[in-house]
């Protein structure tokens, strides 16, 4: 007898995506200097890119060289995610904003855009699926120094 096991995905599960988005703004809202360099825009395509396993293994590629992308599974993710949820800017922007409501991160308005910064670190990492979080976040750190109209490039593989 064959038993069937159906994986819930995720990616898109309220909360998940809640700790994601502060993941994201806390471990690449500042460079080494404390400059703010991630925009709204910028976080919510590193987020897709970090939820989309062909995506990251192209941008971490790209920031390390075409040996480091070897050892990345798509295993629990083998499924991309929707084209149509790339740039859905509206359902990122409620997640900023609702943990700006929490007080967790702030937007901060510089030269005419918006980029975010963490007030509260997240809790550390204890289940396996957080660290391999955090370590995906940390991996594709570079792409916060690089433009949007770059990144733009990496997700649609120009």
């Amino acid at each position: 007898m064959s038993i069937d096991y159906t994986f819930f995905d995720f990616r898109e599960e309220h909360y998940s995506a809640l700790y994601r988005t502060w993941l994201i703004a806390h471990i690449l809202s500042a460079n080494r200097n404390g400059k703010l360099q991630l925009s709204i825009y910028k976080a919510q395509q590193i987020d897709y890119i970090v939820k989309n396993p062909q995506l990251f293994r192209r941008a971490c590629q790209f920031l390390s060289g075409p040996q480091s992308a070897i050892n990345i599974s798509e295993a629990l993710y083998s499924s991309e995610v929707s084209k149509s949820q790339t740039f859905d800017k509206q359902n990122f922007l409620a997640k900023v904003l609702h943990l700006c409501g929490e007080g967790v991160i702030e937007l901060v308005k510089e030269d005419g855009t918006f980029f975010v910064r963490c007030l509260i670190s997240p809790p550390a990492p204890v289940i396996s699926a957080q660290i391999h979080l955090e370590s995906q976040i940390v991996a594709v750190k570079g792409l916060a120094q690089k433009t949007e109209l770059f990144v733009n490039k990496i997700i649609l593989g120009e």
